[in-house]
């Protein structure tokens, strides 16, 4: 097989961009395929807000003592308000195993709560773990 001198080049720098959004130890999207442009030139809805730190210091400040210890295992939260009437939806994302269905289904209990006595309305969170598992919960 010969690779010519302008092929190899492209390969070496497509190598390098795809090393460096992976290795300097920040999430990129881009690298784990989910990213990519949003909003309505793409045809999906735009990323939600994000309330990570919003729900951590409710789960360690307000919520009840028993679910302080949610907080650590909240990687990242966005809200997506709607407009008009529309209800919100959720999405959390959590660190949980397998086993941990019972926790994936009181933090979707506590979210829900944490949203309707804060900032009112009604929607819908999904809580989202590393084992394809998942707990929804409207409010």
């Amino acid at each position: 097989m010969r690779i010519t001198l302008r092929s190899a080049s492209v390969a070496a720098a497509l190598a390098g961009c795809c090393l460096a959004l992976v290795s300097c130890g920040t999430d990129h999207p881009e690298a784990r395929g989910t990213g990519g442009p949003t909003g309505t030139a793409a045809g999906t809805p735009a990323p939600g807000v994000p309330a990570l730190r919003a729900f951590r210091t409710y789960l360690r400040t307000k919520g009840p003592k028993a679910d302080a210890a949610i907080a650590s295992h909240v990687l990242s939260v966005r809200v997506h308000e709607a407009g008009s009437g529309a209800r919100t939806r959720a999405t959390v994302e959590v660190d949980y195993g397998v086993w941990d269905d019972e926790r994936l289904d009181r933090t979707a209990e506590v979210f829900a709560h944490w949203r309707r006595s804060v900032y009112g309305g009604h929607g819908h969170v999904r809580v989202l773990a590393p084992a394809k598992m998942d707990a929804e919960r409207d409010w």
